[in-house]
């Protein structure tokens, strides 16, 4: 994590998880230290111990917290993703897209991270992550409408989240196929046409909210999964997933840029490059618009 006179803002901190996990594995994350310790000496009838402790001094920010979990759970966390799965935590540095998801744990509030990157030896690989968009101070439920295409599939992963590992005979029977169906979401949520009227421009999209670029993340993963090829490539390659050979689903703990202005709010970007219009008109590509009858509307030109 970046230090020294950076100005860095958390796009995302999960305070309860942070608190939670550090609980689990004893990890301090600031309060009274033990300086020292002395023989037991009597106090009444029962001998007991002498300790003298320091006061905390300052409570610890959340960059102190991040800092000492990253270091207690670094054996446990996979970073280059060179290691076979499975893993308990992982982190990188990259773009993050941050968009609604509406089903899962948190319902309405619900907001989904997905980054990608490569490994050591150049395996693609995808982490999609769902959270609260309470731990998101810089979105709001109103930032992006509800339109467009929605998977089927939300509830299968919404029980993988909650730690439900999918039935058999479901038609989502195993975790490579929630896997994948959380990866769709991830990419083509929201969409209002062809995948490739889409494609390098998420804010076209319904439910999407922003990205940030070189974006510290931290995340408890749930599910880790290598794509057999002989059976998800040609899949794959018609649904224009990019090709990922591994994917990770988890819970993000904190998502951190080194610098505010990385962030690219997509209701302020509609609002620069479309129309005053209704939302759902201003997501839909001009070539849509026109297809019902109605030429594309020109750009507002300024007085």
């Amino acid at each position: 994590m970046t230090r020294g006179n950076d100005v860095g803002r958390f796009l995302y901190w999960s305070e309860r998880r942070v608190v939670r996990i550090a609980n689990d594995n004893g990890i301090a994350l600031g309060g009274w230290r033990l300086t020292s310790a002395s023989s037991p000496s009597a106090v009444g009838p029962v001998p007991l111990p002498q300790a003298n402790f320091a006061s905390p001094g300052r409570a610890p920010d959340r960059r102190d917290m991040a800092i000492r979990v990253r270091r207690a759970l670094r054996s446990r966390t996979t970073v280059t993703f060179d290691s076979p799965p499975p893993t308990d935590f992982a982190e990188g540095v990259g773009r993050v897209e941050f968009a609604r998801f509406i089903g899962g744990p948190a319902q309405d509030k619900g907001v989904l991270l997905h980054t990608h990157t490569l490994s050591a030896d150049g395996q693609r690989v995808d982490v999609v992550l769902f959270g609260s968009l309470d731990n998101t101070p810089d979105f709001r439920t109103t930032d992006a409408a509800e339109i467009g295409w929605t998977s089927s599939a939300w509830l299968a992963v919404s029980q993988l989240l909650e730690g439900l590992r999918p039935q058999p005979d479901s038609y989502w029977g195993d975790t490579e196929s929630v896997a994948f169906e959380a990866l769709k979401i991830a990419l083509h949520q929201g969409g209002v046409a062809a995948d490739e009227e889409h494609a390098g421009r998420p804010w076209t999209r319904g439910f999407t909210l922003g990205r940030a670029e070189n974006c510290e993340w931290f995340a408890e993963i749930y599910c880790d999964v290598v794509l057999a090829p002989d059976r998800w490539e040609g899949l794959l390659r018609r649904e224009g997933l990019g090709g990922p050979q591994r994917i990770l689903i988890g819970a993000p703990m904190w998502a951190r840029t080194a610098s505010p202005d990385s962030l690219v709010r997509y209701t302020q970007l509609r609002a620069r490059r479309e129309a005053p219009r209704s939302l759902g008109q201003r997501l839909l590509p001009a070539r849509w618009r026109a297809s019902e009858g109605r030429a594309p509307e020109p750009a507002p030109q300024d007085d």
